[in-house]
C-alpha cells in the first residue's frame, strides 16, 4: 500500500511535473504568436514615417511657391502693362494736339504752348507727378491715372532750321505709383516721339508753282507761261528768289524777272546767287499770277533750272523746270507772177499754167504759237488759258479773241 501510496505520488508529482512544463512554455508561445502576428500586418515603421512627412512638406512647399511666382508673375505683367498703357495713350493724346497744330507759341522742356487754325491755344504741361492738358480754355485734364506716376518729362524743339520742317520731340518716363508688397520691384517705362505739325504751319507750304506749259522764247532766252497760286490759309509773301540752273550756253546770266507786269528784279545772276526781288505778296483764294518773264542773256534750250523761292517767315519752297527749245516758225511765202512748174526728169513740159489772179498760199501752221502769229498777228507766243479745255491732242483751236489760244 505503501508503494502504492508512492507510485500514486510518484504519477501525481509526474503529472504535476509536466503540467508545469506545460505552464512555462505558454508565455513564450504567446510571445512567439504576437510576433508572427505583427510580422504579418502591413504599415509604417518610424523611419517610413519621417520619410514621408519630409517628402510631403517639401512638395507642398514647391507647389506654394510654385503658385506664389503664377501669381506673382501675372501681377506684375498687368502692372507693367498698365504703366505701358498710360505712356502709351499719353504720348499719343499729345502727339494728336502736336499734329493739328498750325504753330509753335512757346516751347519749354516741361510745357508747350500750340496755337491751333481756329485762333485758339492748346497748353501742354507736367507737373505733380502727370501731364495736363488745356485746351481753349477747357481743363486742365489730366494724361495719366492715379495707379501711375510720371517721373520725367521733356519737350524739345526739333524744327529745320530753314522753319520747313517743323517737330517737336516728346519724351515721357513713368512708374507704378505703389506696390501689394514691399518687395515687390516698380513697374516702370519710358518713351519717346518726334512729332511733326501737319498744318500749314509756314508759307511755304501753301506756295505752289506750275510749270507744267513753260515756253521758251526769243531765241530761247525768254521763259514764259509759269504761274504762282497760295493754297493755303494765309497770305504768303515772297521776298527772295534763287535760280539755279545746269545745261544752256555756256556763259549765261540771268537778267530780268518780271512778276504779274511788275520787274521785281534786274541785273546780272550767275546760278545759285541769291536775289533779293521786290516783295510778292500772294493773296489767299486770289487765283493763280504769272511770271511774265525770266530774261537769261544767251540761250537757255535744254537746261533744267531750280527756282527757290525764299518767304518772309524764312521758310523756302523749290521748283524744277525742264526747258526744251522753242518752236520754229515757217516763214510765209507771199507769190505774185507765174509759177512755172519744175520738171522732175528730162521730160519737157507740155503746157504752162498761167494764174488769173494773184496767189497769197498760206501754209498749214505747224504749232500754236504759228497760229496764233498766223491769224492775230501776234508777236509774242501763245497763251494756254483754262478756257482751253476738251481739245484733242495734236489739234488746234482758238478760244475765243486775240492772244488766247491752246494746242497740245
Amino acid at each position: 500500500m505503501l508503494l502504492s501510496t508512492m507510485n500514486t505520488r510518484r504519477g501525481f508529482t509526474l503529472q504535476s511535473h509536466m503540467r508545469l512544463q506545460g505552464l512555462a512554455s505558454c508565455p513564450l508561445r504567446l510571445i512567439e504568436a504576437s510576433r508572427q502576428a505583427i510580422a504579418s500586418r502591413s504599415g509604417f515603421t518610424l523611419i517610413e514615417l519621417i520619410l514621408y512627412v519630409t517628402l510631403t512638406s517639401m512638395f507642398m512647399t514647391g507647389a506654394v511657391l510654385f503658385a506664389w511666382n503664377v501669381v506673382y508673375s501675372r501681377e506684375k505683367f498687368n502692372q507693367q502693362q498698365l504703366v505701358e498703357d498710360e505712356g502709351t495713350l499719353a504720348l499719343g493724346r499729345i502727339a494728336y494736339e502736336i499734329r493739328r497744330a498750325k504753330t509753335i507759341q512757346s516751347l519749354t522742356s516741361d510745357q508747350i504752348i500750340l496755337n491751333d487754325e481756329g485762333g485758339g491755344t492748346t497748353t501742354i504741361a507736367s507737373s505733380s507727378g502727370n501731364i495736363y492738358i488745356t485746351t481753349n480754355g477747357g481743363g486742365p485734364y489730366t494724361l495719366i491715372g492715379n495707379q501711375v506716376v510720371v517721373t520725367e518729362t521733356n519737350f524739345s524743339n526739333a524744327t529745320s532750321p530753314n522753319n520747313n520742317s517743323s517737330h517737336i520731340k516728346v519724351r515721357i518716363a513713368l512708374k507704378q505709383s505703389s506696390t501689394i508688397l514691399s518687395t515687390q520691384t516698380l513697374a516702370h517705362t519710358a518713351m519717346s516721339q518726334s512729332v511733326e505739325l501737319n498744318s500749314q504751319f509756314n508759307q511755304a507750304r501753301g506756295l505752289l508753282m506750275d510749270a507744267g506749259d513753260v515756253r521758251l522764247t526769243v531765241g530761247n532766252k525768254h521763259i514764259e507761261n509759269t504761274f504762282l497760286e497760295n493754297s493755303g490759309s494765309d497770305n504768303i509773301t515772297i521776298n527772295t528768289m534763287k535760280l539755279s540752273w545746269t545745261g544752256g550756253d555756256a556763259g549765261s546770266v540771268l537778267q530780268t524777272i518780271i512778276i504779274n507786269g511788275s520787274t521785281v528784279w534786274s541785273g546780272t545772276a550767275n546760278s545759285g546767287d541769291l536775289l533779293d526781288i521786290t516783295n510778292v505778296t500772294l493773296v489767299t483764294g486770289a487765283g493763280a499770277l504769272p511770271i511774265d518773264v525770266i530774261d537769261f542773256s544767251k540761250s537757255m534750250a535744254n537746261a533744267v533750272i531750280t527756282v527757290t523761292f525764299g518767304m518772309t517767315d524764312s521758310s523756302t519752297s523749290n521748283t524744277e523746270i525742264l526747258l526744251g527749245t522753242a518752236p520754229t516758225s515757217t516763214p510765209t511765202p507771199t507769190g505774185t507772177g507765174t509759177p512755172t512748174l519744175t520738171p522732175t526728169s528730162t521730160l519737157t513740159p507740155t503746157a504752162t499754167l498761167t494764174p488769173t489772179s494773184t496767189l497769197t498760199p498760206t501754209p498749214t501752221p505747224a504749232n500754236c504759237n504759228e497760229h496764233c502769229q498766223q491769224t492775230y498777228t501776234l508777236p509774242g507766243s501763245c497763251i494756254k488759258k483754262n478756257v482751253c479745255t476738251g481739245y484733242d491732242e495734236g489739234k488746234i483751236y482758238e478760244c475765243g479773241g486775240a492772244n488766247v489760244c491752246c494746242c497740245e
